[in-house]
């Protein structure tokens, strides 16, 4: 049945320690009958059965089961055909005597419970252990743990049973009674038995290999190899001793053994028919039919058992098993009960487990604070990602006059423009701002005195027409009314500080101000559903706000009755009452408003000398009828225009926003604000309080608005409806625009694109990024080696259950599977709480701080992200050193790790 073919092994092979172990051994075993592998202590014996048994891995050669080598399906032949006793016993002392047994038949594949414990219980009734299935095996003695390591090999009715040195730990009782039980199965199995007891290979071995130096150098057949019997210590063979007799007719006295040296002093009583013995003499046992002592004639006789006296184990209920899964001892259910009981098992009795707990919580929790730092530069990205409005693009306008291009891609289809307008913004163009008011309070303790400020693109209303409306209005009646898209509410919603404000409806009526410098106050009147940033309000308010010469502004509420190419100058406010406060300019006088030609139709001067100001400031001051006549006029004035009124709270009294407004008719305001050429020079310089800006040499010069090294610049603003053919059209007709820094040096291109918006903004948090990303590496690195060093030695204390598994037959990969299992659980109850209890309070503390006040970003993405690392790391930190170990064969982890 077993056949080897040319066996060697060596340690530490080619160098100068080497040990040739085996020593090219061939055998060739029979299907049945107790063989003997017989020779001295280090010939190799051990060795030769761990390759038998696929427990060692031979150097050369290889070993046979029928036609099937060992090597190529370790698992099934292990498992299926060998039952394996050790001298150690190798029991699991975690697991009840039951469930020792059981894994055998499990490693079979058998997964019915009641086949499982009617096999296991037979298995242990053959060797008397079926009372003890509950005890664990360090409450048996050693003779009861062999045996039970016997119904282990014997649970799953193996063909070959093999048994290195089983009797080496017993007394002489347990050895006769392991060795019996083995003798019978050897009957109808093949029992291979390592030892170098000459008794017990006389007696019970049919067959016996003499292994000396790792070589064959004899085989021998026993006959008549029943066993013996074990001469009982109670009993005195009568015929072993010498005897004399003595006495008289009324007593005969037998004495055997030597004579003492003071007499027996004996007294016999005969007394109304009864006998009378007094023995006088110190350490006289007398003996009757109840004592354990017996007195036996003859001498003793070593007699073979017969087979009646040695048919001990009963097989009938323990036929072959054909299963499947060969090796696969642990299954999920299982493992993760092992798992709870690696993290709980007498934790407050080991400060080593205490201190894995401690460590891989601090661990879990460190890395959410590190990871919540730098998620701060993700968060920052995502918002800026989030705030651009990815259809629009700007062109810069002030290097020169673009204004036809302009015209004309907005009427080409190929430009997929709808929408064209005109911002200034510094450095590169400013994405306006929105502040929601009644978002959040300033006084939490976080928040400042808007909750929220959000980057938006404002839009006409025009370009929502078509959009479906989710909540409120689509159409906006006044012009403090908005309309915002779905993006723009859902972001609004998540970051109120309010539970009130839930849902779409809890938006309307709330207050906005938009536009950086101009606050224009509106108010949510509806949503719309659209993926773009944007927020619709009234066009003429837009055109208003974006105008590209701030100080000119439309007779909205026609105060003037201007006509086209008309315009008016109001002089508000000035400082010195000489100065030249018409600009040199005179009613019927021409100018340039951005390519529009206006006249000079009325010239309103209603400024009033500030008084404070003292006598010696002032030539002379107005008469007070004049200044009534001219705050009259003011006060009309500022109903007509109130953008550019104010009143002061603590007085009541008017106050101008600035010194003077070009005022022109609304179409030409609306022409010449959607577009940046040529505007003259006091227009531009409108309100520059230097006289000496607006001399006659000057009066008929134009220029395009902010046309300068200056980095404050007007562009253009180009809303797409398809931002690929948008971006390739800019690309293919303005190249050309370049624009100019301070230093001379100019930029690729004046296109401006979402992308080089996102860029510009991202440079700003990149270092800052890199900086935090160096440092959460460091750490993630540091967890793992801390994790995977903590994890070892929790490994390492359990090796010898690692090389008991192995032994028995549990595959590499089920021990993997059962170790990575445990693993996860195990950083689930320790690192995992402490992630869980981090990422609440930086939770927490993220929804409590506003944007401005930015501690942690932790967003939902970035917890699961962490926490599969944690559980992946740990898995993997678990079984490292499982793996490292199981490299080693079952042989050498119990030989060179048996902690």
């Amino acid at each position: 049945m077993i056949r080897t073919d040319k066996l060697n092994k060596y340690y530490n092979q080619n160098k100068q320690n080497e040990l040739h172990v085996l020593d090219n051994v061939e055998l060739e075993l029979p299907e049945h009958g107790m063989c003997a592998i017989f020779g001295p202590s280090g010939c190799g014996k051990t060795t030769l059965l761990n390759i038998l048994g696929g427990l060692d891995n031979a150097t050369s050669g290889e070993v046979r089961y029928d036609d099937t080598s060992i090597a190529q399906d370790t698992d099934r032949i292990r498992n299926r055909d060998i039952g394996f006793i050790f001298q150690n016993y190798n029991l699991n002392k975690l697991e009840t005597v039951f469930e020792n047994v059981a894994d055998s038949l499990r490693l079979c594949g058998i997964t019915d419970e009641a086949v499982i414990r009617e096999r296991v219980l037979a298995a242990l009734a053959n060797v008397g252990m079926e009372k003890y299935y509950k005890r664990l095996p360090d409450t048996l003695s050693g003779g009861q743990q062999q045996r039970v390591a016997i119904a282990r090999a014997i649970v799953k009715n193996p063909r070959v049973i093999l048994a290195d040195e089983p009797t080496g730990n017993l007394d002489e009782a347990n050895t006769i009674l392991v060795m019996d039980i083995l003798k019978t199965m050897s009957r109808e199995h093949l029992v291979v038995l390592v030892t170098h007891e000459e008794k017990l290979v006389d007696y019970y071995c049919d067959t016996v290999y003499e292994l000396s130096d790792g070589k064959i150098v004899g085989v021998r057949t026993n006959e008549n190899t029943n066993g013996y019997v074990e001469r009982n210590r109670n009993d005195i063979f009568l015929g072993e001793l010498e005897k004399t007799e003595c006495g008289n007719d009324s007593a005969q006295v037998d004495f055997y053994g030597e004579i003492p040296e003071k007499p027996v002093h004996i007294t016999v009583v005969n007394h109304n028919g009864r006998l009378f013995l007094r023995v006088d003499t110190e350490k006289v046992a007398v003996l009757d039919a109840g004592s354990e002592v017996k007195l036996r004639n003859g001498v003793f006789e070593a007699e073979r058992k017969s087979e009646e006296q040695a048919a001990l184990v009963d097989m009938s209920k323990l036929p072959s098993v054909e299963g499947s899964d060969y090796g696969r001892l642990f299954r999920l259910r299982d493992s993760i009960k092992s798992g709870f009981r690696a993290n709980f098992r007498n934790i407050s009795d080991s400060k080593k487990r205490s201190v894995l707990v401690t460590c891989l919580f601090l661990f879990g929790a460190m890395l959410v604070i590190f990871a919540a730092k730098f998620g701060v530069s993700f968060v920052q990205i995502r918002q800026i990602r989030e705030q651009l409005n990815d259809r629009t693009f700007y062109v810069e306008g002030t290097g020169k006059d673009i204004s036809d291009r302009i015209a004309e891609a907005k009427a080409d289809p190929a430009a997929a423009v709808d929408y064209v307008d005109v911002g200034s913004v510094m450095d590169i163009p400013f994405v306006n701002y929105a502040l929601f008011e009644t978002l959040g309070m300033s006084d939490d303790g976080y928040e400042l005195p808007y909750s929220d400020i959000t980057q938006t693109v404002v839009l006409p209303e025009a370009l929502s027409k078509g959009l479906k409306v989710v909540c409120g209005k689509g159409e906006i009646a006044d012009m403090n009314d908005a309309i915002i898209t779905t993006q723009v509410a859902d972001r609004l919603l998540k970051n109120s500080a309010y539970g009130f404000i839930k849902d779409y409806k809890d938006l309307l009526g709330i207050r906005l101000d938009y536009a950086f410098r101009y606050v224009i106050l509106l108010r949510i009147v509806g949503i719309v559903d659209s993926d773009e940033n944007a927020i619709y309000v009234n066009e003429d308010g837009l055109i208003e706000k974006s105008s590209s010469v701030r100080y000119v502004i439309p007779d909205s509420n026609d105060y003037f009755h201007l006509q086209r190419g008309e315009c008016a100058v109001l002089i508000l406010m000035v400082h010195e009452p000489d100065g030249d406060q018409s600009f040199n300019y005179d009613v019927g006088d021409t100018a340039m408003f951005s390519g529009v030609s206006i006249k000079v139709k009325e010239i309103l001067d209603i400024h009033v000398p500030e008084k404070e100001r003292g006598a010696d400031e002032y030539k002379e001051e107005m008469h007070p009828a004049e200044i009534e006549r001219r705050n009259k006029i003011g006060d009309a004035v500022a109903e007509a225009f109130p953008r550019i009124c104010g009143t002061y709270e603590y007085t009541g009294e008017r106050y101008w926003n600035t010194e003077r407004y070009i005022v022109v008719n609304t179409e030409d305001f609306k022409e010449g604000s959607t577009r940046i050429a040529q505007t003259s020079v006091w227009i531009t310089q409108a309100n520059t309080r230097s006289a000496s800006a607006y001399d006659t040499e000057k009066k008929d010069v134009t220029e395009l608005p902010w046309q300068s090294d200056h980095d404050v610049r007007k562009y253009y603003r180009l809303h797409s409806t398809d931002p690929d053919k948008t971006l390739e059209y800019l690309k293919a007709h303005f190249s050309d625009i370049n624009v100019k820094r301070d230093n001379g040096v100019e930029v690729a291109s004046g296109v401006i694109t979402p992308n080089d918006l996102f860029n510009e903004q991202f440079k700003d948090i990149k270092d800052q990024m890199v900086l935090q990303l160096i440092v959460l590496g460091l750490f993630l690195v540091f967890t793992c080696v801390c994790m995977y060093l903590v994890m070892r030695a929790s490994v390492m204390n359990r090796i010898r259950e690692i090389g008991i598994y192995r032994a028995i037959g549990t595959s590499k990969k089920n021990v993997i599977f059962r170790f990575a299992v445990e693993s996860c659980v195990v950083v689930l109850m320790s690192a995992g709480i402490g992630f869980l209890l981090m990422s609440i309070f930086v939770t927490w503390i993220s929804n409590k701080a506003s944007s401005y006040v930015m501690m942690f970003g932790y967003p939902l993405w970035m917890a699961i992200s962490l926490f599969a690392f944690l559980l992946i790391s740990g898995v993997v930190c678990g079984v490292l050193p499982v793996i490292t170990l199981l490299r080693k064969t079952p042989s050498d982890i119990l030989a060179k790790y048996d902690i």
